[in-house]
Formats: C-alpha cells, structure tokens, sequence
C-alpha cells in the first residue's frame, strides 16, 4: 500500500519511476538478512545547504535472502535498516546512480539477561520497578528495552546485545531512581542492583489561617504519591505519602493563596511525619474597576 501512495505522489509531481533492489547481508559471512528497511524522500536544500525533508517514512521488508524490490521514484532518499539481530544502519542513496543497493551490517551477539533489583538495607527482592537497558556502544545499538520486575524481583530480557550498557531502574516515588554502567558479555550471570526504597509514612498536620484559627475543608495532597483529604472541623488532616528526599504536602482552598510543607530531610525515615500547622494567608481583593 504504501509503495502504491509513493507511486501516486512521485506521479502527480512528475518524477520518473524506477525499480531498485535492496539487499541487506552480514559482513562478516555475506548471508542475507531479514530486515526493515524504512525509506524516506528527500528533496531539495535549503539557504544553509541542508536537505529537506518532504514526506514521512515508509517501511518494507526484505525476504529470507535478505533482498526485495521496490517501485520507488528517480530521486534522493534517507533509509534506515533495522533487523532482529539489534543491528541498525543508515544510508542514503538515489536510484538514478544504480537500481541496486547492497548494505552489509554487523548482527550483534545477543543472548538473555537477568536482573534482581534488591531492597540497598533489607536485600529484600523490589517488585514493580521498571528497569530500562540502554546500549552505549560506538555503533548504533538495539535501542533501549525495558520491563518491570515480577514478585521476586527479577526480570529478564530475552535478548541483549554483548556490550556495554547503562541500567537504570526507576519507580518513583516508591523507589529511587538509579542508574549504573554494567558491561554484558556472552558468559554474564544474573546482575544484581540495590535500590533505595522510600518509607511510606503517615503525614499528620493542621491548617490555619493567620489568626490561628482552624480552616475545615481545605484540599491536601501528597505530591507525586496520589494521596488527597480534606482538614476536618478543627483543621487538622491525615494523608499518606513516601518520604522522598524531594516530598512534600499541599494545602489549597479557594480564596486563599496555596501552601507547601516538606515531609523530610535526606537520610530520615519515620512512620508517622508531623509537619505542624500550615498557615494559609487570603488573597488579597483585587481593586474594583473605576467607574
């Protein structure tokens, strides 16, 4: 379809058609691979000589000799070659020079890869946290996969490329972010990384307004954590929330100006956070209009 709507605009613009043959193979044994070779247009320069992009990608794949041929028009094009063994390339080329294009990559050797993310104080395995791969080769890499750890806190990836990586686990608020350069080889075990989980407290306080008075039904919220009440008859709130370095409460209701109370200092856990009185202030009344 897609060769079809490029066929369509080469022709209402006018550009000859012709016939190329892709063929993508290892360098290192010339065996063709099955690929998908994404194709993009490009036209013109601009005032700096840069080249203009006119039209989106276009995506076809090659066969099991790693070659296919496509109907494309007699002009400059951009093309990416991705394929399952993590390897990427990026060309360019214009059918008018040759109508055949032969573009040698080098598969990565991959394997699967487990990672146990553990509790930095308990050893306790993490649940839930999401763990991201990112390649840092010199050549371009198999992108950055990622997947959450189950019960045991383990997740495995399939199939990662040998090479250097950096992995970062992440799932705030409940766990900080962290990341470490890990380097994987075909003969690697099972990573382990430590994390530090952040403490899920009860945060207890009060609302006032300048005179001391109690404020009833004023909006609290835990930030980041989701968690949201409203102060009773004596001003008084309880909300729950994780003890990060960076949490904090907010108190808000209408007319007056919203306020903030941070839950911790870094290095210090507790069960229950009292954040003492919150004093919300009124806004000032804007001026009337002169008549």
């Amino acid at each position: 379809m897609w060769l079809h709507s490029l066929i369509l605009i080469a022709s209402a613009l006018e550009i000859p058609q012709t016939t190329v043959r892709f063929c993508v193979s290892d360098e290192r044994t010339g065996e063709g691979l099955r690929s998908t070779i994404s194709l993009r247009p490009l036209r013109d320069t601009d005032e700096r000589g840069h080249i203009v992009v006119h039209r989106p990608w276009s995506s076809l794949s090659t066969g099991a000799d790693g070659c296919i041929d496509a109907d494309v028009g007699e002009e400059l094009y951009q093309s990416t070659i991705l394929g399952p063994q993590h390897y990427s390339r990026e060309i360019r080329f214009d059918p008018r020079d040759s109508n055949r294009v032969d573009v040698e990559v080098e598969p990565f050797e991959a394997s699967p890869q487990a990672i146990l993310i553990v509790d930095e104080v308990t050893g306790e395995p993490v649940d839930s946290a999401r763990v991201l791969m990112e390649y840092g080769g010199e050549r371009s890499g198999p992108g950055s996969p990622e997947a959450r750890t189950d019960v045991h806190g383990r997740v495995v990836f399939p199939s990662l490329a040998d090479g250097p990586y950096w992995l970062q686990v992440a799932g705030q608020p409940r766990i900080e972010f962290r990341s470490v350069e890990v380097d994987l080889t075909s003969e690697r075990s099972e990573i382990e990384v430590q994390v530090r989980i952040n403490p899920r407290v009860l945060v207890v306080g009060r609302v006032v307004d300048e005179t001391g008075a109690p404020i009833e039904g004023a909006r609290i919220r835990a930030a980041r954590y989701r968690s949201k009440t409203r102060t009773q008859a004596d001003g008084g709130f309880e909300v729950y929330a994780f003890a990060t370095s960076t949490a904090f409460v907010t108190a808000s209701k209408a007319d007056f100006e919203t306020t903030n109370a941070p839950l911790r200092s870094e290095g210090v856990d507790w069960d229950v956070v009292d954040v003492g009185e919150l004093v919300l202030r009124k806004r000032p009344t804007p001026p009337k209009p002169a008549a």
